[in-house]
């Protein structure tokens, strides 16, 4: 018989019962860890992209080079800067 007992039986399957549950909440907290860093890097990216954007609206300059701002300028615009 592979066990003396039933009480080694139960002894292990408890173990066995234990470490799966165990392993089963590490599981569940790494998934949660990894989704809220998932969403960091997306809060991160939009509020990096955003910046981005509010400075160069500000600075009158396009962040990607080969576009350009289209401004109406000469209505008291301080920001533009094309010297009317």
């Amino acid at each position: 018989m592979l066990f003396a007992n039933i009480e080694m039986f139960i002894a292990i399957n408890k173990f066995v019962s234990d470490l799966f549950i165990a392993i089963n909440k590490f599981y569940k907290m790494f998934l949660f860890i990894w989704e809220a860093y998932r969403l960091y890097l997306k809060v991160v990216a939009l509020v990096s992209i955003t910046a981005c954007y509010w400075f160069a609206i500000r600075s009158n300059v396009s962040p990607t080079p080969d576009v350009r701002w289209r401004r109406r300028c000469g209505r008291g615009s301080r920001a533009c800067r094309c010297g009317r």
